[in-house]
């Protein structure tokens, strides 16, 4: 299940990479920033799910054994999983807020 979650939160970052080289060139950003919000939230918001649910089954007892160390270590890995999706949104926001105000600029001095 948290490869899926990585699997798809590849898919949001690499179409947020292609949003970002869009608005570099100028050109329009709607067929892959949409889609990419709506990816990097859902796969986001169940990377959370699935983390909490395994260290619920951890924290509860309600595994033993080997079960307790595979849900623990994948419980953490879908919470790394979150922190670093969060970075990287964070840091491609940026990328395009620093992308519009070049455009915006290049049009004010054309202007």
């Amino acid at each position: 299940m948290l490869f899926g979650g990585a699997n798809q939160l590849m898919a949001s970052l690499a179409l947020m990479l292609v949003t970002a080289w869009l608005m570099s060139e100028g050109k329009s950003t709607a067929w892959t920033f949409w889609p990419m919000i709506f990816m990097f939230i859902t796969t986001v918001a169940a990377l959370i799910f699935t983390s909490y649910s395994l260290l619920m089954k951890v924290i509860s007892g309600a595994v033993k054994g080997e079960a307790l160390i595979g849900n623990t270590l994948m419980g953490l890995v879908g919470i790394f999983l979150v922190v670093a999706a969060l970075i990287l949104g964070v840091e491609g926001a940026k990328a395009f807020v620093r992308y519009r105000t070049i455009r915006a600029q290049a049009a004010a001095a054309k202007a």
